[in-house]
């Protein structure tokens, strides 16, 4: 053996080839069609489908139908005629499409309805949001931030505004983020001056990083915005309140007197959306364009407010924005299921490679892709119980939700700003991962999973960054430890896990052998120790470093990187797999109801597994333990793969609505993708500038 010569990589190719199977020999069966291939895959789900789809839209399963009908029957909501137009073309045709869904909401929800039950409006936003982004931003930004800007920080005063929003008899845009102010908005720099002599407010934008950026609909659509302004009365500053402020007249649409408004450009993603930026120069409004729910200014020139501390007030107040995060969870959902209709099925019809003399394999058989596509569907059934539940919890206690006192607030706005970045990381990962999966068809942008991508995108950083909302979460999770330490008791349901004798290195995982990996109480009890010991770790590190700084903020910003960053992941997955149970235990149907054990199953496994290394410091799941968490998984992901069609049939939308080809329902994904490529009015044309290619002159 000395004497042996080290192997070439020519030899070492050779040798490779011996193994691989000629690729003459590989279709000499016939391959089975595309659409007999998702019919046999489909044929093997348990799930039956209307159970599943009553447990996840419930009473608004009917609005979600009526809306689907619209949009289906609709020729103007064709997805392959958008890719064509350029930024205007494409915002007057979101335009088009705003109008004409307006004008059939009294089929689904009228002025009153929306009154009783404004949670009807957070489905509809959902359900446009998975058909078009920027339809769903135009009217989201119209009614999910305007709107409800009226309804939450308004008073009677101001219902005639909210019913000429409803009908849009006005269409708003929410001026709160400015060119200098993004996630800090204390610190804003736009001001309303309150003038005692004639008993108005006068708008100003100081200075250019004080103009108002990047703000939805301003660019061209609305006539009116919401806009947030520190407020000076007799020369003292009370802080940030909402006004509503006229920017077009609606004659012929012409800026108002005192206002500049100017177009951001092109964006990443989004682009039927007009964001622009408006300075104020000293405009004037009256009085009622206070939203003044919590502070008034009387006819003696005195500020007073029902909530003294400025603090909790401008808590409260910008408690309001907690709506638009609990609703952009459910809508990064719609956008992965999306991605995830299209990816299953590509994944049963798609044939590579295969053994000899036998039709090619569905790439879903293989256990990588098994393990890249079957966890997203698992955690697109996880955020989305959770997403109705907060939001449910949103609207059945929105009477009190403003309320000082009432402790609710906090805890959702704590939720909805860990799961706001969860769900839009998840979501982003998931649609990036099926777009590989689906290879150079998934790069087409006739198959939507770019748009996808790039719309999903911009959820990392509106309605609060990503890692600033995180860090609400870290203080609502160490404040209740504080307290708990402190004993006191703990008035959040969400905290509950969190222990005050906890001892990291005493405590082992209780599971002794592979299939107890499987068990609730095991897959929680490992949740609830990360929680607890993410929690006591970074209280530790605090502490540590209060002699590296002076300030406070200065420590806290320290120990931001790898230990407050995990304190949230468990509170948030500990609420989620609380909430994935009890809709398992609402589901009716026996098969049904195994395959979302499995589901949930599969999506706390990953999740612990993912957080091995924070597990492994202190041992509490010791190497063998982790690799049956890694065994399970790999099983789960097999077993979820037979029920992968029945489960996406559950929650996909029409192939209309969907405009994907490789997403079609029947399968026939191949005939469909061509189909519309030789329609589209280029694919058979000779440059115009053939010429220069053969150095010819005209």
């Amino acid at each position: 053996m000395e004497n042996a010569q080290p192997e070439t990589a020519t030899q070492r190719l050779l040798q490779v080839q011996k193994h691989l199977t000629p690729s003459q020999e590989l279709n000499k069966t016939e391959q089975p069609s595309p659409k007999d291939t998702l019919a046999s895959y489909r044929a093997k789900t348990t799930v039956n489908i209307p159970v599943l789809r009553e447990l996840i839209y419930g009473k608004y399963l009917g609005p979600r139908e009526t809306m689907f009908r619209i949009l289906s029957r609709d020729p103007i909501f064709k997805h392959h005629t958008t890719l064509e137009l350029n930024r205007k073309e494409a915002r007057h045709l979101s335009f088009k499409h705003m109008e004409k869904i307006v004008k059939h909401f009294p089929e689904f929800m009228t002025f009153e309805e929306y009154q009783k039950d404004p949670y009807i409006l957070t489905v509809v936003s959902d359900l446009l949001w998975a058909f078009d982004q920027a339809l769903a931003v135009k009217l989201g930004v119209h009614y999910q931030l305007y709107t409800k800007t009226l309804a939450n920080l308004g008073s009677v005063k101001h219902r005639k505004l909210q019913e000429d929003a409803v009908y849009l008899r006005d269409i708003g845009c929410f001026g709160l983020t400015e060119l200098g102010h993004g996630s800090n908005v204390r610190d804003i720099s736009t001001t309303a001056t309150y003038d005692p002599k004639t008993r108005e407010f006068i708008i100003n934008t100081p200075d250019d990083l004080a103009m108002k950026f990047f703000i939805g609909a301003a660019a061209h659509l609305a006539n009116v915005s919401a806009v947030f302004a520190q407020l000076y009365v007799n020369g003292k500053c009370h802080g940030v309140h909402a006004f509503v402020v006229p920017i077009r007249n609606k004659v012929d649409h012409s800026v108002l007197p005192g206002v500049t408004i100017g177009d951001c450009g092109a964006k990443a993603g989004l682009n039927g959306v007009d964001n622009g930026f408006m300075v104020f120069n000293n405009v004037r409004i009256p009085y009622d364009n206070l939203l003044d729910r919590f502070s008034q200014i009387t006819p003696q020139h005195e500020f007073v407010s029902s909530i003294k501390n400025d603090d909790k007030r401008f808590g409260i107040s910008l408690g309001s924005l907690s709506n638009g995060r609990i609703a952009l969870v459910s809508q990064s959902n719609e956008a992965l299921r999306n991605a995830l209709t299209i990816g299953v099925r590509f994944a049963s019809t798609r044939r590579q490679f295969g053994k000899p003399g036998k039709p090619e394999t569905s790439i879903i058989e293989y256990p990588h892709v098994q393990y890249r596509l079957m966890p997203y569907i698992a955690g697109t059934f996880a955020y989305g119980f959770a997403a109705t539940h907060l939001a449910t919890l949103w609207v059945t206690n929105l009477a009190s939700i403003f309320d000082e006192k009432n402790a609710l607030l906090n805890e959702i706005h704590a939720l909805s700003s860990v799961l706001k970045p969860a769900m839009a990381w998840f979501s982003q990962k998931g649609i990036q991962e099926v777009r590989e999966i689906c290879g150079g068809l998934g790069y087409s942008a006739y198959n939507r999973i770019g748009a996808y991508r790039e719309e999903n995108d911009i959820n990392a950083t509106w309605e609060g960054d990503n890692n600033v909302l995180l860090q609400q979460g870290q203080k609502f999770v160490l404040n209740g430890l504080k307290k708990l330490l402190q004993g006191a008791d703990l008035p959040h349901e969400s905290l509950s896990y969190l222990k005050a004798d906890f001892d990291a290195e005493a405590s082992k995982w209780s599971v002794s052998s592979p299939d107890q990996c499987y068990q609730f109480e095991a897959l929680l009890e490992a949740m609830e120790f990360n929680g607890n010991y993410a929690a006591y770790r970074a209280t530790a590190k605090l502490q540590e470093n209060v002699g590296k700084a002076e300030a406070l903020a200065e420590v806290w910003n320290m120990t931001q990187p790898f230990y407050l960053t995990e304190t949230t992941k468990s509170f948030g997955d500990i609420y989620v797999f609380t909430q994935f149970r009890a809709y398992i235990k609402k589901c009716t149907d026996k098969p049904t109801k195994k395959v979302l054990e499995k589901l949930c199953q599969l999506w706390a496994l990953c999740r612990i597994e993912q957080d091995s290394g924070l597990y492994n410091e202190v041992q509490f799941i010791s190497r063998e333990q982790m690799e049956w968490v890694r065994e399970a998984i790999t099983e789960l992901c097999a077993s979820v793969k037979d029920e992968a069609n029945g489960l996406i049939d559950a929650i996909a939308l029409s192939d209309e609505m969907l405009g994907s080809p490789i997403g079609a329902y029947d399968g026939d994904i191949y005939n469909r993708f061509m189909g519309l490529i030789k329609t589209l009015p280029s694919t058979f044309e000779k440059p115009t500038y053939w010429r220069e290619i053969h150095n010819q002159k005209p």
